[in-house]
């Protein structure tokens, strides 16, 4: 069997792991060909939620505060991440399909100009 020569490992941060109520804050990706990184892709993402839940904030040290000042619009990021996996097979750093589906949601939902 074959296996891509490039390819894409992502990981993500989201509050809840509740797919209606979830809200996406970060992403991390690394572009290989072979065993190489050849590229990079880390945002964070200021939703302009009002509250993160304080396990949340135990579990990724990601605050409301480092969001406002780091964070691009979920607009942005969508653009960002669609253009950085175009046309590369993806692999999810957790192995979990949630993330996939999450991933898929953000980068296909239609959102206002």
């Amino acid at each position: 069997m074959d296996y891509p020569h490039e390819y894409i490992i992502f990981d993500m941060e989201v509050t809840e792991y509740r797919f209606n109520t979830d809200v996406f804050v970060q992403f991390s990706a690394r572009k290989y060909s072979g065993n190489e990184v050849i590229d990079k892709l880390d945002i964070l993402v200021n939703n302009q939620t009002n509250d993160l839940p304080e396990s949340f904030i135990k579990r990724t040290r990601i605050t409301k505060g480092l969001l406002k000042s780091k964070g691009i619009s979920i607009l942005e990021a969508k653009h960002k991440i669609s253009e950085f996996i175009a046309g590369y097979p993806l692999i999810s750093y957790k192995g979990d399909f949630y993330f996939f589906k999450m991933l898929k949601f953000i980068v296909e939902k239609p959102l206002p100009n």
